[in-house]
C-alpha cells in the first residue's frame, strides 16, 4: 500500500505548523531541544518559524492541485528544502548542539525527503522525472 501525495502533504502541513510555533514562542520550543537562545537566536528562530508557516501555506494550499502539477513544482521544491535542511540538522546533532530530541527532527526530515523523492521519481502516467509540458 503506497502513501498518497495528499496524505504526505497533510502530514507535512501539521508538522510545519508545529515548528511554526518558533515564530511566537522560540525560547520554549528550543528549550525542548536543550538549546538556549540569546537575542540573536530568538531573532533567527522567529525567521525560521515564519518560514515554516510559509511552508504550511504551500503544503495546505497545494493539496487541490493535480498530481502532475504537484510533481512539476511543489514536490521538487519540498525535496530541495528537505535535502538542504537535513544537512545542518545532522551537523548539529553530530556536534551535540541538541539533545536526543534532535534525532526526531532528523528522522522526520528524512521521512519527508524520502516521501517527496518517491513522488518525484515514481514512474507512472505522469512520467516520473519526465518534463511535463502544458
Amino acid at each position: 500500500m503506497s502513501m498518497r501525495i495528499a496524505t504526505l502533504l497533510k502530514f507535512n502541513t501539521l508538522c510545519n505548523l508545529a515548528f511554526g510555533l518558533l515564530l511566537i514562542i522560540p525560547g520554549w520550543m528550543m528549550s525542548l531541544f536543550d538549546v538556549p537562545l540569546d537575542q540573536g537566536g530568538v531573532y533567527m528562530a522567529r525567521i525560521a518559524g515564519g518560514s515554516f508557516l510559509g511552508f504550511v501555506a504551500l503544503t495546505w494550499l497545494s493539496q487541490g492541485l493535480s498530481e502532475v502539477q504537484l510533481r512539476k513544482v511543489v514536490v521538487p521544491s519540498l525535496l530541495i528544502w528537505f535535502i538542504v535542511g537535513l544537512l545542518p540538522l545532522l551537523y548539529g546533532q553530530i556536534l551535540a548542539v541538541t539533545n536526543i530530541l534532535g534525532w526526531f527532527t532528523i528522522l522526520l526530515s528524512a521521512f519527508f525527503l524520502t516521501g517527496y523523492a518517491y513522488f518525484m521519481l515514481r514512474p507512472g502516467e505522469q512520467g516520473g522525472m519526465k518534463r511535463v509540458t502544458k
